[in-house]
């Protein structure tokens, strides 16, 4: 939300200098315009804007919530922020029909004070629409695009899954090295390089990382092949109820 540059005290001294001369103190000080503007402009100014609202993009379900768990915390800022406007409003209505009527008060002042009246009741506007309820659905949204990112992501790396267990068929017609490099090894490979990458596979990534680290040559015999075909049948079972449903 940008901030108008009339509702800042830098513009009302500016504003102020045409009056010093003519008013009393006293009435000086009430038509002075610069304590609520300053008031306000310091409550914008405390609010998080850059992040208000939820990230276009979240690594991970978990990394969204933590900043969703957060909000309510950034948002107060939001309700002191509109909390602030009306007294703003209020006082240069207050203040706008003293300016116009004084003689000595040149129009230009008092035409200010109107675009400061005008100026905050539109910022209000656009100020109440920013509601928690709203700022959340801004969340719920990005947690089904990610939702909806991780099952296509997670539909790639199941396609591993049936290969694993097709080679596994393969190898055990006929138990040796070569054919374990032939018909298995890279769809292992290629699952464990897929596991190191999504956090809902964790479980499985240590195990996956040992399978993929032990080359086919150093299966020496069927006995070696077989029992490493067990562990692969396993950590299979052991994988496929962790993606997204």
């Amino acid at each position: 939300m940008d901030y108008p540059v009339d509702l800042t005290k830098a513009r009302w001294l500016e504003k102020k200098g045409l009056v010093m001369k003519v008013l009393d103190k006293t009435l000086l000080d009430k038509t002075d315009m610069g304590r609520e503007l300053d008031k306000l402009h310091t409550a914008y100014r405390a609010v998080d804007w850059i992040n208000l609202s939820a990230k276009g993009a979240y690594g991970t379900l978990e990394a969204l919530d933590k900043d969703e768990a957060q909000l309510p915390g950034r948002f107060k800022k939001v309700t002191e922020f509109q909390a602030a406007i009306p007294p703003l409003i209020a006082h240069a209505k207050n203040v706008h029909p003293v300016l116009k009527n004084h003689k000595l008060v040149p129009k230009g002042v008092s035409d200010y004070v109107a675009v400061v009246i005008t100026k905050s009741e539109d910022l209000k506007k656009s100020a109440d629409k920013i509601t928690l309820a709203e700022l959340k659905k801004g969340y719920d949204t990005a947690r089904q695009s990610l939702k909806n990112t991780q099952k296509i992501a997670a539909q790639v790396v199941m396609g591993w899954i049936p290969k694993i267990k097709a080679g596994i068929v393969e190898v055990r017609k006929k138990p040796n090295a070569a054919t374990y490099n032939e018909k298995l090894w890279q769809s292992v490979r290629g699952m464990g390089t897929s596991a190191a990458k999504y956090d809902y596979l964790s479980p499985v990534q240590p195990e996956w990382k040992t399978l993929t680290s032990i080359q086919p040559n150093t299966l020496k015999d069927e006995k070696a092949i077989l029992a490493h075909l067990l562990k692969i049948e396993a950590l299979v079972k052991k994988t496929e109820p962790l993606f997204p449903k």
